[in-house]
């Protein structure tokens, strides 16, 4: 069986975490998303894998070679969608194939009884939920398992309904429709459309964790997959004070540092060289990459810290910090609402809902901040930015920029009674 992973996208909307090239290749629990997708699906028994990337990506250097599978990259020159790009890879594609895009992870979970809805090999099978939130996505309507049309992101919902997971189980003779249909921004999902109007298009209904990344906030889905899959193992090679706590499941990799009164209550994951402060919580599912410190004091909850990232005392929550940023004592993520209403966040000037109803900062790399600095839910701070001291950040800033409250000091005599 075969597999093409589409990588060859702008992330623009995952700002600020767009340095990875692609937001496949944002390193979570010690490696790219995309090298936890190849793993799944070698764990799927599926060792035929195109990959398709952009014009010069660095993605093939950067990959590491996993034995048993068979890896061809194929180029898009121009960035022109997920049916442009399935296209390009046509003079290496089986009678049938799997489609998903880089961070599809969780993809070994669906393949078996994506399969079985196969009933010929001219039949499109399509991975759905249910869903009330379907702004994002595209929704189906259907008869029995057999799907009557698509409709990407409908103006008009009432109550939960179907929408499509990007996980698709295609054939060759799809290709033949996806030529026909004009190219544009849903120019694939205009083809699943016309396809399911003229042939048999099937789909799998799972109510499982699926994968969708869209914004950086959604790295916290992956995390809790990731750690949801993770076995506990403590390594020989880490330092653990006698008088940490740790409880649950938890991975702790050589050369981690726990001082003494820090408490870890899994899931959680360490990698290599951590630090742990004394006196640090660690609760909720955290992630702590390669040689990121976590500070005494500090409370950190839900929450992703990537290489470098180096932390002091204070809270923060349902966050992602930056590799190689520096959070300077006193930092507080605020996370929830005042009217613990859903998180609206800004992306490229968009206002989005969240439908979340906690969510700290998305900080960015090699940003470098004073003490006592806080952060509204939701805000995003990009890349080399430095924040004064005592400085509150309630709406999002852009790369390259100096923030800081100006505050007036007045020095008076006092009189004497």
């Amino acid at each position: 069986m075969q597999a093409v992973i589409l990588v060859a996208g702008q992330s623009r909307r995952f700002y600020p975490y767009t340095s990875y090239g692609h937001k496949s290749m944002v390193p979570l629990m010690g490696k790219p998303l995309l090298q936890h997708t190849l793993e799944s699906l070698k764990e799927a028994k599926i060792a035929n894998v195109v990959i398709v990337v952009g014009k010069d990506s660095m993605i093939p250097e950067r990959l590491e070679k996993i034995s048993g599978l068979h890896v061809t990259f194929v180029e898009q020159n121009e960035s022109l969608g997920m049916g442009n790009a399935l296209l390009q890879a046509e003079s290496v594609l089986e009678e049938s194939f799997f489609l998903l895009s880089g961070y599809h992870l969780e993809v070994a979970d669906f393949t078996k009884d994506l399969l079985k809805k196969q009933k010929n090999k001219d039949d499109v099978v399509l991975l759905a939920k249910e869903d009330s939130i379907l702004e994002r996505y595209g929704v189906l309507k259907v008869e029995g398992d057999t799907v009557l049309s698509l409709t990407e992101r409908p103006t008009v919902t009432e109550g939960a309904q179907l929408r499509v997971v990007s996980i698709y189980l295609l054939n060759k003779t799809f290709l033949h429709t996806l030529k026909g249909i004009p190219t544009e921004q849903y120019h694939f999902e205009k083809a699943l459309d016309t396809y399911a109007k003229n042939n048999s298009v099937r789909f799998v209904k799972t109510d499982s964790l699926t994968i969708t990344l869209k914004h950086s906030w959604d790295l916290l889905t992956v995390k809790e997959y990731l750690l949801s899959k993770m076995k506990r193992s403590i390594s020989s090679k880490a330092s653990v004070a006698k008088s940490a706590i740790i409880e649950g499941n938890v991975f702790i990799a050589d050369n981690v540092k726990i001082l003494e009164g820090a408490c870890i209550k899994g899931p959680c994951f360490l990698g290599q060289g951590v630090v742990v402060g004394n006196n640090a919580i660690l609760r909720n599912g955290v992630v702590a990459e390669e040689q990121a410190v976590i500070g005494a004091n500090l409370e950190v909850k839900n929450t992703i810290l990537m290489q470098h990232a180096t932390t002091h005392n204070g809270f923060i929550g349902d966050s992602v910090v930056g590799q190689y940023t520096r959070l300077a004592g006193g930092f507080y993520s605020a996370n929830v609402r005042f009217d613990r209403g859903d998180i609206v966040a800004k992306v490229r000037d968009e206002s989005i809902n969240t439908h979340k109803k906690h969510i700290g900062v998305m900080v960015g790399e090699y940003v470098d901040t004073g003490v006592g600095v806080t952060t509204m839910p939701g805000v995003s701070i990009g890349n080399h930015v430095t924040i004064g001291p005592s400085t509150m950040i309630s709406e999002n800033v852009e790369d390259n920029t100096l923030i800081y409250a100006k505050f007036q000091t007045v020095v008076k005599k006092k009189s004497i009674r």
